[in-house]
């Protein structure tokens, strides 16, 4: 009969056979950041089939820092992966590793080149040690001094820009003021208009771009210079013509 346990008592009131039956067990490690599946570690049958799920995959913390899950990591030969699930056959000594990277709920305080404040960037969720080389700021792309590997959840970081004016002038040379203009640089543009002085507002421009400004070809100055000229053309036109005409009656 079948004793399930590890000792055996006789009576020798005959002949008997003792047969000592071995099960192999492997163990399985389970090294999980989280903690939510090291429980799973444990010894188990050869050849029995272990299923492990991550619950949650992502874990946040209170200081703008979360864990996500990445990955299953393992020397077993034989498992299939779903997800965040995997289900693992017992047939060697196992270890399993549940990958996680950690990402930061990423603020980033801008500065120019000249040490000018320009704005705080909410840049969202960025995994640690991730390089940003480019910002957006108003819809336009602006490229770092160098790049930023992401360490926290509050970085700052230099724009490779600087503030500056333009003033915009017509083909006369003169001042356009009050006119809308675009200036264009690496293919991107930025729209904006001038002040009565024919003076764009300060503009944040990256230091390596070379600017093309498009605006109307006569200004506003231009235009009424023109007109005085015509004025004073016609003027003296007039005036040269009613001189000949007294001329010509006195003689």
């Amino acid at each position: 009969m079948p004793v399930g346990n590890s000792s055996l008592e006789l009576l020798m009131n005959g002949s008997y056979v003792v047969s000592y039956n071995w099960a192999r067990y492997y163990w399985l490690q389970v090294i999980d950041e989280s903690n939510q599946v090291t429980n799973m570690s444990g010894w188990y049958l050869a050849n029995s089939i272990v299923n492990i799920t991550v619950p949650k995959t992502a874990i946040y913390f209170n200081n703008d820092t979360r864990l996500v899950f990445a990955k299953f990591l393992t020397n077993a030969t034989h498992y299939v992966v779903s997800g965040n699930s995997i289900v693992l056959l017992i047939n060697l000594p196992i270890q399993l590793a549940v990958d996680w990277v950690r990402e930061y709920n990423v603020s980033l305080t801008l500065y120019t080149i000249n040490n000018t404040p320009i704005i705080t960037e909410h840049l969202g969720w960025l995994p640690m040690g991730s390089e940003v080389t480019n910002v957006t700021i108003g819809g336009i792309k602006y490229p770092l001094e160098m790049p930023l590997s992401i360490t926290g959840p509050e970085l700052t970081a230099i724009v490779d820009a600087k503030y500056a004016q333009f003033v915009v002038r017509d083909s006369l040379n003169l001042p356009e003021p009050l006119a809308h203009i675009l200036i264009k640089y690496d293919g991107q543009e930025i729209a904006t208009s001038t002040n009565i002085l024919g003076v764009t507002p300060r503009l944040l421009i990256p230091t390596s771009s070379a600017c093309t400004i498009m605006a109307q070809p006569i200004g506003y100055y231009s235009l009424a210079l023109i007109v005085v000229v015509a004025v004073l053309i016609i003027v003296i036109l007039k005036k040269s013509n009613f001189q000949a005409l007294n001329h010509s009656k006195a003689m």
